[in-house]
This record gives C-alpha cells, sequence and structure tokens, in this order.
C-alpha cells in the first residue's frame, strides 16, 4: 500500500503535477507508521533537496518517528532545526519529545522540554503532557530519585503535585502524598478533581473511608465538578452506604455531574439513584 502511494507521487510529478508537503508528509507518516523511519528520513532530506520548506507537522512526524524507536537525539537535532529554519514547535513536538526523553530515562530533559514549553507560551501542559508525565512517575523503578528531581525542578503548578502524589498513591506511600497535597492547599494552588480522584481511590483502597467522605465534602465545598472517575470510585460498595449516609451536601455535589449521568454505563447510573433514594436497607438484611 505504502509503495503504490509512492509510485502515484510519482505520476503525478509525470504529469506535471508537483507534490507538496502534504503530500509528502502524509508519505512520511505512512513510513513512521510502518516503522520505516530511515526511509521516512531520506525523503524529508529529499523534499529539502527540491526546494520544498517542511512545516511543522513534517517534523513532528519525523520527531515522532524517532522517538518511538528510541533515538531521542536524533529528535532532539530536529528540533534545533527547527529553531534554525523559524519554525515554531506546537504541542504535539514538544509531548513527542517529553514523551521519547521518558522512556529513556533522561527526565532532566525532558523537564527542560517542559519548561520551554511554558515559556514559548505553549498550553502547559495539555491531557497529553501530563499522562506523559504522570506514567513515567508512576512506572519508574526508581521512584525516590524522580521524585527527589521533581522536588528540585518544581514551580507553582499544580499538576507537577499532582504527579507527585500519583507517583506516592501508586507505590503505596499514602503518608507522603498527603504532604503535597498540603502544601498545595497551603499555597492556593487549587487541587482539581484528579488530585482528589487520586487521593479518594488511595483512601478506600485503605479502607479509610471516613477520610474519604472528608475529603469528598471538600469537593463539594469547593464547588469542584466532580468526573466519571469520581463517580466510579463512589459505586464502590462500601463508598456507596457511607456517602448516602455521610455527605451533608449530597443533592449539590449530584447537581454538580448530573451532565455525565448520560455518559454512564446503565448499573452505575443505578447505583448512584441509590444514593436520591430513601435510606438503604442493610447489607445484612
Amino acid at each position: 500500500m505504502l509503495l503504490q502511494a509512492y509510485d502515484l507521487c510519482d505520476v503525478m510529478i509525470l504529469r506535471g503535477q508537483q507534490p507538496n508537503i502534504i503530500t509528502y508528509t502524509i508519505l512520511m507518516n505512512g513510513y513512521c507508521l510502518n516503522n520505516k523511519v530511515n526511509e521516512a528520513r531520506n525523503l524529508f532530506d529529499m523534499v529539502i533537496e527540491r526546494g520544498i520548506v517542511p512545516d511543522v507537522w513534517s517534523y513532528n512526524i519525523l520527531i515522532k518517528g524517532y522517538c518511538k524507536i528510541n533515538r531521542v537525539d536524533e529528535a532532539m537535532n530536529l528540533r534545533k532545526n527547527m529553531f534554525l529554519k523559524n519554525i515554531v514547535l506546537n504541542i504535539v513536538t514538544y509531548n513527542s519529545l517529553v514523551d521519547g526523553l521518558c522512556k529513556v530515562g533522561r527526565i532532566s530533559s525532558a523537564w527542560e522540554i517542559v519548561n520551554e514549553m511554558h515559556y514559548c507560551g505553549q498550553p502547559f501542559p495539555d491531557l497529553n503532557t501530563y499522562n506523559i508525565l504522570l506514567d513515567f512517575v508512576c512506572n519508574n523503578q526508581h521512584l525516590d530519585e524522580t521524585i527527589a528531581l521533581f522536588k528540585s525542578l518544581i514551580f507553582e503548578r499544580n499538576f507537577v503535585h499532582t504527579i507527585l502524589i500519583s507517583g506516592y498513591c501508586k507505590n503505596k506511600r499514602f503518608d507522603e502524598a498527603v504532604k503535597p497535597f498540603q502544601y498545595m492547599c497551603s499555597k492556593n494552588l487549587d487541587p482539581n478533581i484528579e488530585t482528589y480522584n487520586i487521593l479518594l481511590h488511595a483512601l478506600c483502597d485503605r479502607q479509610q473511608l471516613g477520610m474519604a467522605i472528608i475529603l469528598l465534602n471538600q469537593v463539594v465545598d469547593d464547588d469542584i465538578c466532580p468526573n466519571l472517575y469520581t463517580y466510579k470510585i463512589l459505586i464502590h460498595e462500601d463508598m456507596l452506604y457511607a456517602t448516602r449516609y455521610a455527605i451533608p451536601k449530597l443533592h449539590r455535589f449530584l447537581l454538580l455531574t448530573s451532565n455525565l449521568l448520560a455518559f454512564m454505563p446503565y448499573a452505575h447510573r443505578t447505583s448512584l439513584c441509590l444514593l436520591h433514594s430513601q435510606p438503604l436497607p442493610s447489607r445484612d438484611a
């Protein structure tokens, strides 16, 4: 299929229709999807020789291709090229580089890229950036060293602290997870629903339902809109019973997320309807 696409490109040239950068970028993407990054690079170089100027998407495809096969230095060289050519890196470029650097264990370099995103005016971070860093921290074999590095580079952004909290919780170190949460609250960094979900899940795992209820009340008091994952935590059997009796502002909580009910599986909606109902019967009944 890829060969046919390349042949079609040759036919275009024979008919006097010069392929543009979009055409070549599609071909490069085909090569990279088939792990033929060298072929994609050869095509990229040929495009330049023909006087066609690559755009940010051409670079993005090649950078992602290199990062996918752990050839991160070549991806970083392309980044330098983009600066020299005055091509503005976008969020896709940065996320590919951060992901590639994390995968080869170069967290310091990854964090430099994250900082560069911020100073160059890119959205900081988007959901993909967050997930890349979160995945690295939670699955890193050297959690303490990674967290020490995060702390040395930390600045006042709530997603960084949320990543630390998740790393501690995933490694069953809840008492240490509480510290960055308390820091966020003291500095008015406004923990978001992702932060609360991580802590709620950890508390349920530890069977500390009383503390979970206190935290859930804080979500309601701060008018933070729960998401589907919050609901998933709530339908945990013990939490369902505890929540029914322990949240004085439960009706307000449910109103905050009534728009999410349509997206929930039927069984989950049924469980949550119990929260609106009369007192639940004893589980022993």
